[in-house]
């Protein structure tokens, strides 16, 4: 029972690697997703909606159905977390109905039960399966990594938003007092004039209400500015949040493909991060032409995984070290021998400039490099 539980969690959560029936069960959902969407879309013109009322009905009901199941799935599995967030039967579950996720699922089918039990506007419930849309979070590392930069900048956007706040409170009083005399039935009071704040700090200027007094109208010219302003702002924040997220999880990723080198088995964390900001992750495709025999080089490989061979006068043999392209850096001479990629491999690149940096640094690590380029050049000679 428990491995059925386990084997059910994995599938329903996004497909691991090399997991095809859990591959299969993202893309059967986000498209059950997008077609729930666009059946919403369509039954909102007439036409469609009278000949098709009794299709998209149907339709309507299916999906609900399988989100509905899908639900109870996941609360009956969810104790197979990994994480341990949810590892209690009781207290577990209870957790997971009100974790994010698990209330974007509510939204996706509870609102249909409701309109069953409460009448309601039948265009507010064409509108309604649109919230399914929420459930691509899940399945959208994009929309992921969005959600930690808002996260991570919330206090920096938040300090952006008030002082969005106050130049539109500002600005509104200001107009208020210059044109409330002129136009006292949209600059009437603070609130009326808030409604041209908004549209002058956004810069959307729809034209309904403007300035028509000579102050109201350089007010109005310095507060567009100060929106331009202050609409960069947020960007920025967004932009500099993105960058530094990329950055970390570039970083992971050639931590981890550091560690899973042989030769750097041995090293504690921060060695391994140390090594891992001067490696650059490297993916080829089989029979991909690595290096060249004669070019000049420019970098070393370290294998983590694949089958890559080695052409050497002539002869060819399946590369069974964890690196290779040391010899010409340590040397100082062209590429000796061809190197083609068997099968898909990963690999983490190291530069020529940072050769001497890391063998300064590790010893251990230079050492092994060092043997082994002297047993190839003795081999080849």
């Amino acid at each position: 029972m428990k491995e059925d539980r386990n084997r059910l969690f994995e599938i329903l959560e996004p497909a691991g690697a090399g997991d095809r029936v859990s591959r299969a069960w993202d893309w059967f959902m986000i498209g059950l997703i997008l077609s729930n969407v666009a059946d919403a879309v369509v039954v909102s013109v007439d036409i469609f909606a009278h000949r098709l009322e009794s299709l998209f009905e149907l339709f309507e009901v299916i999906v609900v159905i399988i989100f509905t199941l899908e639900f109870v799935a996941r609360l009956w599995a969810c104790p197979s977390c990994q994480s341990g967030r949810y590892k209690f039967a009781i207290a577990g579950r209870l957790r997971f109905l009100f974790s994010p996720y698990s209330i974007i699922d509510l939204l996706a089918f509870v609102p249909f039960y409701l309109t069953l039990i409460f009448p309601v506007d039948p265009h507010i419930a064409h509108v309604l399966p649109l919230l399914r849309t929420l459930k691509l979070l899940r399945y959208s590392p994009a929309m992921e990594t969005l959600g930690r930069v808002l996260f991570n900048e919330r206090k920096a956007l938040a300090g952006a938003a008030i002082i969005m706040v106050v130049l539109l409170l500002f600005s509104s009083s200001l107009l208020f007092l210059v044109e409330r005399e002129s136009q006292p039935d949209v600059f009437g009071s603070i609130p009326d004039a808030m409604w041209w704040g908004i549209a002058t700090l956004t810069t959307v200027g729809y034209g309904d209400v403007t300035p028509i007094t000579p102050l109201g109208k350089f007010i109005g010219s310095i507060v567009t500015v100060l929106g331009i302003a202050m609409f960069a702002l947020p960007a920025g924040i967004l932009a500099t949040g993105f960058g530094q997220e990329i950055r970390q999880r570039e970083f992971l990723v050639t931590w981890n493909l550091v560690a899973g080198v042989p030769m750097f088995a041995n090293l504690n964390a921060l060695e391994i991060a140390h090594i891992a900001r001067e490696l650059v992750p490297r993916v080829v495709q089989a029979n991909q032409v690595i290096v060249r025999k004669g070019e000049i080089p420019d970098c070393m490989f370290f294998i983590v995984s694949g089958d890559l061979e080695v052409e050497l006068d002539g002869e060819r043999q399946l590369l069974g070290e964890d690196f290779f392209g040391e010899i010409g850096l340590l040397e100082r001479q062209a590429r000796n021998a061809t190197v083609t990629a068997r099968t898909r491999a990963q690999m983490v690149v190291l530069g020529a400039k940072h050769v001497e940096a890391v063998l300064d640094s590790q010893p251990d690590v230079a050492a092994t490099i060092r043997r082994v380029a002297r047993e190839r050049l003795d081999s080849s000679d």
